[in-house]
This record gives C-alpha cells, structure tokens and sequence, in this order.
C-alpha cells in the first residue's frame, strides 16, 4: 500500500512502519526547524526531531482532530518538545553552577573528574544497542520508573531490568579496567 497524506494517520495507527518512514520524509524537515527555531543547536534539534517523531508514533491514538490539523498537532508536540529539552538543560546548567558554589567540600579536580567520568560514560551509553541505549537515557538522564520505560518501549518489566543489569555490568568492567 502507497503511504500518502490522505492516509498518512489510519497507517501510523495501524503501526505501518512505512507510514513512519512517509511521516519522516514529508514533515521531518518541518519537524527540524520547529526545534531548531527554540534550541538553535543542530544536533539537538535533531534529537529533539527524532524524539518527537517517537512521541507522535506512540501517541497517534491521542489525535482526534481533522486531518487538516494533523501538521498543527505534530509542530505541537516538536515545539513542546524542543521547550522541554531547554528547559532540561537549563536545569543542567542551573544545578551544575550551584553545585559549584555551594559544593566548596569538593574541590575543583575531583569535580572535574566527575565530569570526565560522566563524559566517559555517555560515550559508552551511545555504543549500547538502541533500546539499551533508550533504556539508560530515559531511566539514569530522565528518571523513568522502570515500568514507565517498559511501557514506552513496549517490553515487559522484566526485560528493562535484565537490560539495565547488564549494561551496568559492562559498564563496571570497562570503567574497573581503566581504573587498574
């Protein structure tokens, strides 16, 4: 079946992944400029595309409207995004500057050392397989409850947890390995 804008939301319910690939190649680039029109970094915008086009496949249940509001509904939910994400990495900034000031029994080589292992691991994180990956972000940088992650990703608590337990695991051993 050919994707096209007439049947564009029927699809995305159906969960026809080509109508994901449709949604992306029609209103990405919209999409792109939404956040990038708030965050003004490029790579963040694309995250925050990426994440927007997650949302609006697990959320297409939620659109009611017309069709003709579709585009109105989908640069909603980018531009929400784009906000949250901002607002995120003011928090950021926000809590690192009063842990600087207010954290004077950390001196400032042990702080930087927690960045570097903090830098360190994020690397390692992006080299997990996707869902592992999705998995440590929204549970250790987002704080989800495990079953919120399980029922986001669509997988049982029990596989969240497995996932979370081995990741820590290899990231143990590759950090014990530095250390010796």
């Amino acid at each position: 079946m050919k994707i096209n804008d007439e049947n564009l939301i029927d699809q995305l319910r159906n969960r026809n992944e080509k109508a994901l690939d449709y949604l992306i190649d029609r209103y990405g680039n919209l999409l792109l400029k939404v956040s990038y029109s708030v965050l003004k970094d490029r790579e963040a915008s694309l995250e925050c595309m990426n994440d927007s086009i997650f949302k609006i496949w697990n959320n297409i249940e939620a659109f009611s409207g017309e069709k003709s509001k579709f585009i109105n509904w989908i640069v909603v939910i980018t531009k929400r995004a784009a906000i949250d994400e901002l607002r995120k990495r003011d928090k950021k900034v926000i809590t690192a500057l009063e842990e600087l000031i207010v954290g004077e029994e950390q001196d400032f080589h042990k702080q930087l050392e927690n960045k570097e292992i903090i830098d360190r691991l994020v690397k390692e994180i992006n080299k997990m397989e996707e869902v592992s990956k999705e998995i440590f972000l929204r549970r250790f940088f987002m704080d989800e409850a495990i079953k919120d992650i399980a029922e986001k990703l669509e997988i049982s608590v029990s596989a969240v947890s497995n996932r979370i337990l081995r990741g820590r695991k290899k990231l143990e051993v590759l950090f014990r390995e530095e250390v010796i």
